[in-house]
């Protein structure tokens, strides 16, 4: 049978606001890399967003029905949650597009190679899932997204201890690693934010468990991928025919590869403290 409810109307107008506040942020972002950040077509997308997303904000609370529920992020375990799932995601996806450099330019591996590892974490992920749903169900999911957060903060933590001698085992045990806490997290954390919505509520809440995904993955791949640009950009700049330049070149290129992983621990860290803290209280 198809649910209905005589609440639920659609509101063209906001599904535009939102459409056009979503474009303009992408745009923003996509511009940075190519004007920078305080160019005037980059002030333009970014000010066109908030626009759109103030008047989104504005017709949300003067309409009857809004297009999301007035109560629903105001339960910490909902907003919490779609928080705690733009950090993992702001976190972990550094390893898709910082690590197939590191390891192509600095510890010599092959595309064959750097194609195992991206695979890794997929594969472990998929064994560990159903493990971390059951983990919730026998639990809480609030206490299997904590364990699944602080094993992603782990294994991006050891990454301060790789350089060019770096072994592929090495590797592909982290991948691995970061793969199983995915796993736990991901199943975990949608079973605490479906969890505490009511039916009629489990779209939009979906809808808003999708954004948070996708922004944590563009802001991430945006945000320090600049910054890992930029600080390999001046081991270049300093690179020569001389092998005391090749050796800076080499190690400026390290430390900004490890200054990158260490944004992205400290994010991770910040969303164990997120999902411990909903445990806690949720027991309290």
């Amino acid at each position: 049978a198809i649910r209905k409810s005589p609440e639920a109307t659609l509101d063209l107008l906001s599904a535009l606001l939102i459409v056009a506040s979503i474009l303009f942020l992408m745009c923003f972002l996509h511009q940075t890399q190519i004007t920078g950040w305080l160019s005037s077509a980059t002030m333009i997308y970014f000010a066109s967003s908030l626009v759109a997303f103030y008047c989104l904000i504005r017709r949300q609370v003067a309409l009857s029905t809004p297009f999301i529920p007035r109560n629903l992020l105001r339960r910490s375990a909902v907003s919490l949650g779609l928080v705690c799932n733009f950090l993992m995601y702001l976190a972990i996806f550094v390893n898709w597009f910082v690590l197939p450099f590191f390891v192509a330019e600095i510890v010599g591996m092959g595309p064959a190679s750097i194609g195992v590892f991206l695979t890794i974490p997929a594969i472990f992920l998929l064994i560990s899932s159903p493990l971390g749903g059951a983990f919730a169900d026998r639990t809480h999911p609030a206490l299997a997204s904590t364990v699944g957060m602080f094993i992603i903060f782990i294994f991006l933590a050891s990454f301060q201890s790789v350089d060019n001698l770096s072994t592929s085992f090495g590797f592909a045990a982290r991948m691995a690693g970061l793969g199983v806490g995915m796993g736990i997290f991901q199943s975990s954390n949608l079973s605490l934010i479906m969890g505490n919505v009511s039916t009629r509520e489990l779209g939009i809440a979906g809808g808003l468990s999708g954004l948070s995904r996708n922004l944590g993955t563009v802001c991430s791949v945006v945000f320090l991928g600049a910054i890992f640009v930029a600080l390999k950009t001046t081991g270049q700049e300093l690179s020569g025919t001389s092998s005391t330049q090749v050796s800076d070149a080499v190690i400026i290129y390290i430390d900004a590869f490890k200054f990158v992983y260490a944004i992205a621990a400290a994010i991770g860290f910040l969303g164990v403290l997120l999902n411990l803290w909903l445990w806690r209280s949720r027991k309290a």
